[in-house]
């Protein structure tokens, strides 16, 4: 049979496949963790902040499903010990990373007139890469609670099969 007469998957297959991938991204962010802590330079480091921020947050920001519907994980699916963490890294994906923010920014900008005219320097908040790197532990243990649950709910699959 040729993949375009393959009939379509049912749902609760569909859903299993994408937690599999969510458990994947998940593993992604365990290895951004390890290579965080093997690297001193903090430019290094905040570019792995920022590849760990938006790896987390696949799961939580829609997949396309096979017919075109989007799909994503709940915030609730989230424990409740951890949702405060799970809100900042989706604020900081969103606004910071993901989008040039305007809010999360703030930027201002000031007008100097020099001898060869006006210049309009602007300042704006910048990402908090040190608190981030503060929190990696905090992470770590949100991230194995995730695909704990993850595996759970992908092992109840496998066993009704």
């Amino acid at each position: 049979m040729a993949s375009s007469d393959t009939p379509p998957l049912p749902p609760e297959d569909v859903e299993y496949r994408l937690h599999r991938l969510y458990s994947i991204d998940l593993d992604s962010v365990r290895h951004s963790l390890r290579l965080i802590r093997r690297y001193r330079r903090n430019d290094i480091r905040f570019c792995v902040v920022r590849e760990l921020v938006v790896t987390y947050a696949r799961p939580f920001t829609g997949s396309r499903r096979p017919d075109a519907t989007r799909y994503f994980l709940p915030p609730e699916f989230v424990p409740a010990e951890y949702r405060s963490l799970h809100d900042d890294l989706m604020t900081l994906r969103s606004q910071l990373f993901a989008h040039t923010d305007y809010t999360y920014h703030q930027p201002k900008v000031m007008r100097w007139n020099m001898e060869r005219g006006p210049v309009f320097p602007m300042s704006f908040k910048r990402g908090e890469y040190e608190k981030w790197l503060k929190r990696l532990d905090e992470i770590g243990r949100l991230v194995e609670a995730l695909d704990a649950l993850l595996r759970r709910q992908t092992s109840e699959f496998e066993s009704a099969s």
